[in-house]
């Protein structure tokens, strides 16, 4: 009897899948990643779920675990990772855009990754994942001509990108046979900049300012969960789930550039004046609690059907002790998938799973007295990769945010994303004789 050291496919796969994704983590996350005028208000345009296989399902998952996938919505789910695996999920995510005013029309498309995952056992009772996602993305460029007697055409010029990143930290701990309960802990930080610029592209006599504000952020935040699943008869499971994210003042620092020049913004410019203002130096921006609760009903290894409601109290947000436009937000979503037949060998389409889904969100804004919402419907599927558990998962999602009514603009959008589920065993002596 002897041991023999390899590497199998699998776990070839697993570096070679974490390698291509670490290798462009750092300046993808850094760059602006969207191009929204909504993304102006707050931290920006929070990310939902990128993951791919849950994007799928419209992102449900606060009642959803399994041993194959990393549920960060729930760390509760974190409690039935099988005690021997090891599992990475990564993927890269794009957007396709079309802004509408009623004048003006605009397309536009960005790609980023959706981040990096890894979860594993610590004891049969304890589980853990850590990773780095993104939490918030800010991108926007609006453009306001104005007429003016004595000036003539005088342009304000709007932009801000950045956002907002976290790294995390989180357990599950198993308390009986169908009851979970977990805790993920963040560190959040990034930079947001937002620029206005009022230039006079009539006259070379004019003086173009052009006020650059800078937010560096970072703090610790935390948010807990539960589940609870009971077998109901007829191979039938029923699972609920909670979480419950605390609200956090993440610390802050603001300047201010002031820059007056000659030329035109963003190409040739002359710059005569440059002032730096850091008189606003530091404080706080309050990110509001945030709650829901999911349930779900579905047969193992065929059928999954699962809703979920959110509730985000943005009327408690400040930022260095300023409001924004911002509501409370309610997103519902809903999502199933379907697995024809798992076993079947000699027929690999049979082996796809099929997921769908649809969300609707009151985003928080409101702006000239309406209400900015958010609709989309998914779709998902799940390829598995021969001779393993894992997956190779891609969702699209159609949609659209806003409304041509009150001067407002409408964004309709196409996501897609794409991404691996690797699950390994790292844990067990492979035994050749």
């Amino acid at each position: 009897m002897k041991y023999l050291n390899t590497i199998p496919v699998n776990r070839l796969f697993f570096f070679v899948a974490v390698l291509l994704l670490t290798s462009g983590l750092n300046p993808v996350f850094a760059q602006t990643t969207i191009n929204s005028p909504y993304s102006r208000f707050g931290l920006g345009e929070f990310s939902k779920n990128r993951n791919s296989y849950f994007s799928g399902m419209a992102g449900t998952s606060l009642a959803y675990r399994s041993p194959f996938h990393i549920n960060t919505a729930n760390p509760a789910s974190y409690a039935f990772f099988d005690t021997l695996s090891f599992v990475f999920e990564g993927g890269v995510y794009g957007n396709i855009s079309r802004l509408q005013s009623d004048t003006l029309s605009l397309n536009s498309q960005y790609a980023s990754l959706t981040g990096l995952q890894f979860g594993f056992p610590v004891t049969r009772w304890w589980k853990a994942s850590f990773g780095l996602l993104p939490l918030s993305s800010v991108g926007y460029n609006i453009k306001i001509d104005v007429s003016d007697p004595e000036a003539g055409n005088t342009r304000f010029n709007y932009q801000g990108n950045g956002g907002l990143n976290k790294f995390y930290l989180g357990s599950g701990f198993k308390l009986g046979d169908n009851f979970s309960v977990g805790i993920n802990g963040h560190f959040i930080f990034g930079n947001i900049e937002q620029t206005r610029y009022i230039s006079f592209p009539d006259s070379v006599f004019y003086l173009n300012t052009q006020i650059t504000r800078s937010t560096i952020l970072h703090d610790l935040h935390a948010d807990i969960g539960f589940q609870y699943f009971k077998k109901i008869g007829n191979g039938l499971e029923a699972g609920v789930g909670g979480y419950y994210s605390f609200a956090s003042n993440l610390s802050g620092e603001k300047s201010y550039l002031v820059q007056s020049f000659f030329g035109i913004p963003g190409s040739s410019t002359s710059f005569r004046d440059t002032i730096i203002d850091r008189g606003e130096g530091t404080g706080t921006v309050t990110l509001p609690p945030e709650t829901g609760i999911g349930f779900s009903l579905g047969k193992k290894d065929s059928w999954l059907t699962t809703a979920e409601i959110r509730y985000k109290n943005w009327e408690k947000y400040s930022s260095f002790g300023l409001s924004d436009s911002l509501d409370n937000s309610i997103e519902i979503r809903a999502g199933a998938e379907i697995l024809p037949e798992k076993t079947a060998i000699a027929n690999y389409w049979k082996r796809i799973t099929y997921r769908f889904g649809f969300h609707y969100n009151q985003t928080g804004l409101k702006i000239n007295g309406s209400k900015v919402d958010e609709f989309g419907i998914s779709f998902g599927f799940g390829f598995p990769i021969p001779r393993s558990l894992s997956t190779i998962n891609t969702s699209l999602e159609f949609g659209k945010t806003g409304t041509l009514e009150h001067d407002l603009i409408r964004n309709s959008f196409f996501r897609f994303t794409l991404g691996v589920s690797i699950y390994e065993r790292w844990f067990v002596k492979r035994k050749y004789y």
